[in-house]
C-alpha cells in the first residue's frame, strides 16, 4: 500500500510540475488530451470527425477482445485508417478485466496476459505498438504496475475526469480553469459514448452535445490557454 501511494505522489509531482505545460507572458498553459475508452463504433463515425474538424486528434483506448467481435465495437479497419490520420491507438486491455483484483488474487500470469497480448494485437493490427495501458476501472496496484512497464508501456496516469452524462455549456472550460489555477500541467478529457445509444459508459446526450464540448476546448486554444495534444505527446513519464 505505501508503495502505492508513493508512485501515485510522484506520478502527481510529475503531471502537475514536470514542464508538461509552458509559461506565455506569465500565463501556465496546460497540455490537454482527448482521451475515448473502450472503443465503440461511435469514435470511428462521430468522434474522429468532430475532432478533425476543429483540427484535433484523439487517444482511442480499446478494449482488444471486443475490436471486430462485439457489437457497436470498431473494427481494425477503422482503427488503421484513424491511425493513418493522426490519431492515437492506445491499450485499454485485451477483456477489460480489474487488473488490480486479479493481482490481489495472485493471478500475475493473468495480468500479464492482458497487457502484453493485447499490445501485440494491436501491434500486429494497426501496425504501431501502443505506448500506454488505460487501466480499467481505473484500478492498479504495484503488480500491475510492474507488469505494465515490464510490457514496455507506459500506465496512463489514473488523474482523469470523465464527461459526457450532465454535461451543461461551461463544465469542460471550468474544470480546465481549475487545473490553470493548479498548475496541473497535463488535463485528460476522458469520454466513453457520445450520444444515448452508442453503447458507451455514461454517455453525451447527443453529438451536439458533444461538438459543444470540443468548441469549448477549442475556443481556449484559440485563446493560447491551453495546448491540445495525443495524450503520448505530454511526455508525463
Amino acid at each position: 500500500m505505501m508503495h502505492n501511494l508513493k508512485f501515485l505522489a510522484a506520478a502527481a509531482a510529475l503531471v502537475f510540475a514536470c514542464g508538461c505545460a509552458s509559461e506565455r507572458s506569465g500565463q501556465f498553459v496546460p497540455k490537454v488530451a482527448f482521451t475515448f475508452d473502450d472503443g465503440v463504433a461511435e469514435h470511428y463515425d462521430t468522434v474522429a470527425p468532430i475532432l478533425e474538424k476543429y483540427g484535433f486528434r484523439g487517444t482511442f483506448n480499446v478494449i482488444v477482445d471486443s475490436v471486430d467481435r462485439k457489437k457497436g465495437s470498431v473494427t481494425w479497419a477503422q482503427l488503421r485508417d484513424l491511425d493513418r490520420r493522426g490519431h492515437a491507438i492506445e491499450n485499454h486491455t485485451l477483456t477489460h478485466p480489474n487488473l488490480a483484483k486479479m493481482a490481489e488474487s495472485n493471478d500475475l500470469a493473468g495480468v500479464e496476459r492482458e497487457v502484453t497480448l493485447s499490445r501485440d494485437i494491436i501491434a500486429s493490427n494497426v501496425g504501431r505498438a501502443p505506448t500506454f495501458v488505460c487501466y480499467p476501472f481505473g484500478a492498479w496496484n504495484a503488480a500491475t504496475e510492474c507488469a505494465v512497464r515490464d510490457s514496455w508501456q507506459k500506465p496512463m496516469c489514473p488523474c482523469r475526469r470523465n464527461f459526457g452524462e450532465g454535461y451543461a455549456p461551461g463544465d469542460v472550460t471550468r474544470y480546465i480553469e481549475e487545473c490553470i489555477e493548479k498548475k496541473q500541467g497535463i488535463v485528460d478529457l476522458m469520454c466513453h459514448g457520445v450520444s444515448a445509444n452508442g453503447g458507451g459508459w455514461k454517455p453525451f446526450a447527443t453529438p451536439e452535445i458533444f461538438e459543444s464540448y470540443v468548441k469549448e476546448v477549442k475556443e481556449l486554444a484559440d485563446r493560447k490557454l491551453v495546448k491540445v495534444v495525443l495524450y503520448r505527446d505530454c511526455e508525463i513519464y
